[in-house]
């Protein structure tokens, strides 16, 4: 099969899509494949999406624009062109939901940090960190016969 073969699509069938996680950059590539999905006409048959990370911000905003593939786009675009750390600090900082979030994850960053700081305390050296980084990687244990 080429690139050029195309698998024979029944007139009324319907598409799942998986859209991947990758930050930002996931959701960009993603924007692309939404447009090239318009412009040979199988958007329409999206029935189905699936995703996680920054593939999922793009699916949310694509799902928030029904119709208007256009005004979407200018969307996406624009979440884009802003990203998503500031907005979302911003948000923490801003709303009650956001302090409330941050309320909740404080107590579980300080414990993880109390429990780092007791595993190593200052003054004391480390294990040799010249080891760690020589670690061969994890063998895998799948029989691939």
């Amino acid at each position: 099969m080429t690139g050029t073969d195309r698998l024979p699509l029944a007139a009324d069938a319907r598409i799942a899509l998986a859209l991947s996680g990758g930050g930002s950059r996931a959701a960009a590539f993603h924007l692309g494949t939404l447009r090239a999905l318009r412009a040979t006409g199988l958007l329409d048959r999206v029935a189905t999406i699936s995703a996680v990370s920054g593939g999922s911000v793009l699916a949310a905003l694509y799902c928030s624009c029904p119709g208007d593939f256009d005004a979407f786009e200018g969307k996406a675009r624009r979440a884009l062109a802003r990203g998503f750390v500031t907005p979302a600090l911003l948000k923490a900082v801003t709303t009650s939901e956001g302090l409330e979030a941050v309320a909740n994850v404080v107590p579980i960053a300080a414990d993880r940090l109390a429990g780092g700081i007791a595993d190593h305390p200052a003054g004391e050296p480390d294990d040799d960190p010249a080891a760690r980084v020589q670690r061969p990687p994890r063998r895998r244990d799948a029989d691939r016969a």
